[in-house]
């Protein structure tokens, strides 16, 4: 899944949990990181009334990594 070229987005640092008792790092309940999760899950024909499995979380999660280090997701 990706980004369209050229499209750049300043988050906040509300992006991140704060105490994961899972260790996930991101917030889903963010405006931009719940609907990059509501595409990812789409994308992935997860069903969108449902969470996903902690293996589908992480792989998520690097996603959302990987936007941050290319430059898409610029945090601030």
């Amino acid at each position: 899944m990706q980004e369209s070229e050229g499209t750049v987005k300043e988050v906040d640092r509300g992006i991140f949990t704060k105490d994961n008792p899972y260790g996930f790092l991101y917030d889903i309940n963010h405006p931009v990181i719940g609907e990059l999760y509501r595409r990812y899950k789409a994308r992935r024909g997860l069903p969108s009334d449902k969470g996903i499995s902690d293996a589908e979380r992480r792989r998520f999660e690097w996603y959302i990594s990987k936007l941050i280090d290319n430059g898409v997701l610029i945090v601030r």
